[in-house]
């Protein structure tokens, strides 16, 4: 019986340890800069950089494009193309500023197999007086809008070997950053800071951080304002509990928007935990909660490199999400409580990764439920078996 206890536990760890093939990675800043001909190797007159990263994972029958740009607004894009594919720039365009040029400032050598992008346009600063913890129950007099495209952006900074870097910006004339941190380990990785997200090879991560930005208000809380861009009609926001909280403690549920084409495939998703952290570094005693509202379905005309790639007169879904709990001064979070506020969410093709139970805590359910249910069902049997047997012999003997 141990024996096969045995085997059935392997098998359970093998199982669970199946992942997809990871991809190779690849980054280049700003490619097919001639800073001869535009200023995309320096700053501009603000002291700002530009920045245009881009990512390639390469497997063995196409390449994931993966672009994050701080030009005219922070931005994610996609795109799948064949292994021949190549991107190009035209730098002139891009650095116009000019929403018509931008639209033909970024291609590819053929035209991508399908493509989408996410923009960070809008971080909004609510003043919740009321403690509701509710942007929306809030005027425009009592909100602030801090636009990515106006940010002073520092030059990106990147670890080759981890796949990981970080974009870095403030307000003109102001104290405090904005960062987002980004990973693109292009194979099935957990992040290694809290909430620990879940990665696939197709899949990014962005840790957003408010840090040390002097508030508006006595009573402020953040808010992350993402546009949608994507060439498929339905998307849906929905949320999936789980039983397991071993990655991310006291939270059990997980929130994705997807997009899905007409046979209702996933084509890509936006993931994220609703927890984020005011202190750093991140721990369940530094984290609370945060508030999920619904889509403003063709709500929001796109300002960065998404331009390139869609329509610059439609207007596109955008999700608004912010960083608190109601309550008074006491028992609800708000900004000025420790200047510090970080949010992480990810994105990528596909459906969004799906938390399951590691090798351990499955070892442990089986051990500490499956054997003694193995026990108690050997020693059913050998009762039933022994009580069948006595039944059928007499409790007297011949003389």
């Amino acid at each position: 019986m141990i024996k096969y206890t045995l085997l059935l536990l392997a098998l359970v760890v093998g199982l669970n340890c199946v992942e997809p093939e990871p991809r190779k990675v690849s980054v280049e800043w700003n490619p097919g800069c001639d800073s001869s001909k535009s200023s995309c190797n320096g700053t501009d007159d603000r002291g700002s950089y530009t920045n245009l990263v881009h990512v390639q994972f390469t497997g063995t029958g196409d390449i994931v494009h993966l672009l994050y740009s701080d030009i005219d607004a922070f931005t994610i894009m996609f795109a799948r193309t064949n292994l021949t594919t190549k991107l190009t720039v035209d730098w002139l365009q891009l650095l116009s500023h000019n929403r018509t040029n931008v639209s033909k400032a970024l291609s590819f050598t053929e035209k991508p197999l399908e493509w989408f992008s996410y923009e960070v346009a809008t971080i909004y600063e609510f003043n919740d007086v009321n403690g509701t913890a509710d942007m929306s129950k809030y005027s425009a007099n009592e909100t602030v809008a801090h636009l990515t495209k106006e940010f002073v952006w520092k030059k990106f900074q990147f670890n080759e070997t981890e796949n990981f870097g970080w974009f870095e910006g403030s307000e003109a004339g102001l104290n405090g950053t904005y960062k987002f941190v980004v990973n693109y380990p292009g194979k099935e990785k957990r992040d290694t800071d809290l909430p620990h997200l879940l990665l696939n090879p197709e899949s990014t991560s962005i840790d957003f951080v408010v840090d040390s930005v002097v508030a508006k208000y006595n009573h402020s809380k953040f808010a992350l304002n993402v546009i949608l861009s994507t060439n498929e009609a339905n998307i849906v926001k929905e949320s999936k509990r789980s039983l397991d909280d071993e990655y991310t403690p006291g939270t059990f549920r997980l929130w994705a928007v997807e997009s899905k084409d007409e046979s209702n495939a996933v084509k890509s998703f936006f993931q994220w935990k609703p927890i984020f952290y005011y202190f750093s570094p991140k721990s369940l005693e530094n984290s609370t909660i945060t508030r999920e509202y619904e889509l403003h379905k063709n709500d929001s005309s796109i300002n960065g490199i998404g331009l390139a790639f869609f329509n610059i007169d439609t207007l596109y879904p955008a999700l608004n999400i912010s960083f608190g709990l109601p309550g008074d001064d006491k028992s609800g979070f708000f900004y000025k409580e420790t200047s510090y506020s970080s949010f992480t969410f990810s994105v990528g093709f596909g459906a969004p990764p799906e938390d399951k139970m590691s090798g351990i805590v499955t070892l442990v359910i089986i051990v500490g439920f499956g054997l003694p249910a193995i026990v108690i069902l050997v020693g059913l049997v050998v009762l039933i078996y022994r009580k069948i047997f006595r039944s059928n012999t007499s409790e007297f003997s011949r003389l």
